[in-house]
């Protein structure tokens, strides 16, 4: 059966404009995708950029926060020595390596029993390592205060008396991360201490004696 002539050219002439208008949506939606593309990646750069803007502004803060820190540590009139959890030596400022008699590089990596330390009970006796302040808040897990303890520094510097308190610093979970050691030199109190205590007891022989 063949078609009308008049329907066969309507038919193409829809065609025509089905074709058109396809191709122009197809166009459109192209022309969409690529915008999303270009300002999608720029955006992406952007973001990146930022991120990475943001990275070098944190990794300043927390450079200028470690040298505020340290400078502050270095400066303290208190001694400051942090051990790791197995006693070794991390840092140590200038007022803890005067009072210890060392140098950096001989206190760094040094643990608490190291046969070179040499401490001091109150009463002069030697303190064994288990009694080291670090070493009570290692096994304690507890803060430590006003520990007055010796130390035995040969015979060019001599001993000094020390002042210490500890704490153990904990993470999240409750583990070690390290302990932290502070203390005051005493040992011009120390000294005039014992000299009261010797004035005393010879006042005290003399009162016998009369």
């Amino acid at each position: 059966v063949r078609s009308l002539p008049g329907f066969e050219s309507r038919l193409k002439s829809h065609r025509t404009q089905f074709i058109l208008i396809t191709g122009i949506a197809v166009s459109l939606l192209l022309a969409w995708v690529a915008w999303l593309l270009v300002n999608g990646r720029a955006r992406v750069l952007q973001l990146a950029e930022k991120m990475n803007l943001d990275l070098i502004e944190t990794g300043n803060q927390l450079r200028e926060s470690e040298r505020y820190q340290n400078a502050l540590l270095a400066n303290l009139p208190a001694a400051v020595v942090v051990h790791g959890p197995d006693s070794a030596i991390r840092y140590c400022n200038t007022v803890a390596l005067q009072t210890l008699g060392l140098t950096e590089e001989e206190a760094l990596g040094r643990n608490a029993l190291d046969a070179e330390w040499r401490f001091l009970r109150e009463d002069g006796s030697p303190l064994p390592p288990e009694a080291y302040p670090v070493n009570l808040v290692l096994s304690e897990r507890k803060p430590l205060h006003g520990y007055v303890a010796g130390i035995d520094r040969g015979q060019d510097l001599g001993e000094c008396w020390v002042l210490v308190n500890a704490y153990p610093d904990l993470d999240s979970d409750g583990q070690l991360c390290q302990v932290v050691v502070s203390f005051l030199d005493i040992t011009e109190h120390k000294r005039a201490e014992n000299q009261l205590k010797k004035l005393n007891r010879f006042y005290s022989a003399l009162s016998r004696v009369n």
